[in-house]
Order: C-alpha cells, then sequence, then structure tokens
C-alpha cells in the first residue's frame, strides 16, 4: 500500500513540478492582450473589457474609485462611445505560468457634437490570470494620459502652404471673427522653418494654451517662403525680423499687436507661462 501511495505522490509531485514553457506563455499573453484591442473594435470597448475579464477583475481608473467585477465593469462601461485602441510593448509571466502582466500605450478618439474628432493618449498596466480552460484573462487594469507623441502632432498640424490666397484667407477670417466676437492671430512662417514646426507642436501638447487660442482666436497662417514671400500682405504690417512671427488683428482686421516669438522662449525652447501671459492678454 505504501509503494501504491508513494507511486502517486510521485506523479503528483512531478505534475507540480512540470516546467513552464515561459517564452511560449508570455508570447500567449501579448497575443491575448492583442486580441482583446482588436476585439474592442470590432465590439466596442465595453463588450470587450467584460469579454476578457476574470469574475473578480478590478478597474482603478485614473482620478475615480475602484471598478470591483464583471457587473460594475459592464455598467462602467455603459454609454461609452469612444474608439479606443491598444498596443501591448512588453509582457512577463510567474514562474507558474498562471500569472502575468501587460504594459503599453493606448489612443482614445471621441468625437464632439460639431462632428470634430479628438484624439487623447497615455500607457496602461493590465495583470492576468490563467483560467482553468487555459485562456488569460485580466484581474487588473489601470491607466492614465500621457503627452501626444510629437510624430502625431506633427502629422497634425495645419500646414503652411505657398498656394493658398493670404489676402482672401484673412478676408474670411475677419467675417468670422465679427460673427464669433473673436480676435484674429496671423501666424506667419513657412514648412522651412524648424522653430514654426516647434511651435505648432508645443501649442498643440499643451491643452489649455491650445484651447485659449482656440476659444479666443481665429487662425490664420501666413506662408512665408521661396515659393511665396507674400509680400503685397506682409507689406500691411511692420516689419518681420524673425520666423515665426504672430500678429494679433481686431474683428476688423485692425493690427493690435505685432509679437516676436522669440521672446516668448526659454532655454531654447517656447515657456508655457510667458505663452499663456500673452494669449491671455487679448
Amino acid at each position: 500500500m505504501k509503494k501504491i501511495f508513494l507511486f502517486f505522490l510521485l506523479i503528483i509531485m512531478a505534475g507540480c513540478m512540470q516546467k513552464v514553457d515561459k517564452e511560449k506563455e508570455i508570447t500567449s499573453l501579448l497575443s491575448t492582450d492583442t486580441e482583446f484591442s482588436d476585439f474592442a473594435l470590432e465590439n466596442g470597448v465595453g463588450a470587450a473589457f467584460v469579454e476578457y475579464a476574470d469574475t473578480n477583475a478590478v478597474m482603478l481608473p485614473a482620478g475615480g474609485s475602484p471598478v470591483k467585477g464583471i457587473e460594475q465593469v459592464k455598467a462602467g462601461f455603459e454609454g461609452y462611445k469612444s474608439i479606443l485602441q491598444w498596443k501591448p510593448e512588453f509582457a512577463d509571466v510567474s514562474a507558474s505560468g498562471d500569472l502575468g502582466y501587460t504594459w503599453g500605450k493606448y489612443v482614445s478618439t471621441s468625437k464632439d457634437d460639431d462632428g470634430n474628432f479628438h484624439k487623447s493618449y497615455g500607457k496602461y498596466l493590465s495583470v492576468w490570470k490563467k483560467q482553468n480552460d487555459g485562456r488569460w484573462k485580466w484581474v487588473l487594469d489601470i491607466g492614465n494620459s500621457n503627452p501626444a507623441p510629437e510624430s502625431e502632432l506633427e502629422s497634425d498640424r495645419v500646414k503652411f502652404d505657398p498656394a493658398a490666397n493670404a489676402a482672401e484667407d484673412i478676408q474670411a477670417a475677419i467675417i468670422e471673427a465679427k460673427n464669433s466676437g473673436k480676435k484674429i492671430l496671423l501666424d506667419v512662417g513657412g514648412e522651412w522653418c524648424i522653430w514654426c514646426h516647434k511651435m505648432d507642436i508645443f501649442i498643440k501638447r499643451h491643452q489649455k494654451l491650445n484651447e485659449i487660442i482656440e476659444e479666443k482666436f481665429v487662425v490664420v497662417k501666413i506662408n512665408y517662403s521661396k515659393e511665396n514671400k507674400n509680400e503685397e500682405v506682409l507689406s500691411r504690417f511692420p516689419e518681420v525680423g524673425g520666423y515665426p512671427h504672430i500678429f494679433i488683428l481686431d474683428e476688423n482686421g485692425k493690427l493690435i499687436h505685432s509679437q516676436n516669438t522669440a521672446e516668448l522662449e526659454k532655454n531654447k525652447a517656447y515657456d508655457l507661462d510667458k505663452f499663456l501671459e500673452y494669449v491671455n492678454k487679448f
């Protein structure tokens, strides 16, 4: 009897000591997280978080209370309309192969009442638990926002167009400014100008500054390049010493202020406090 007992004990111990193929499990976990994101695109974010959730899943939303269990997770996504995409950048699993985590970056795309799309960016951490059927399901999820990548901001920026009719653009801005009660901001520069790119990206990166400019100004880009110097239009304003340069006009197109943007810099970069102070003057 003792021999039989020892035999079965050895079998059980051998099963418990079975070596986990860690690389295989990491690949499986990364694949699961990617499928999770794909499922969200096809079926909605709420449905995806419920489908891939462990029974005791917990979410820790930034600035919010913990969300505990599948039913609360489901309720938390009711009415959620944004498109959420993410991509895991790293995964690891425990030596036992039944717990793991992934982290990566996400992009959330929403649509406002006017039909305009807005993107926000962030990073996340998900802890996963292997189920009895061999599937990975998340047990803990946390994420928070971060600035948009510079490459994304660069691709989204409004470019200087040598073919644009600057006079007509200013006239259109005057009409819009009169209707909206805004002032006009002329941004003079060109695609050749590195600091013009930097200023666009700087404004987009700082949400408060971007919101103030959108709220208070009708923005017009005036191209200055070898293809088109827009000399006739720019001759109406004070001489420009460097680029980019800002002119502030009232709703009738009358010059209020001429701004050398170098004065808005600090330590070889644009300074948020200086920029905010400037735009808030108007």
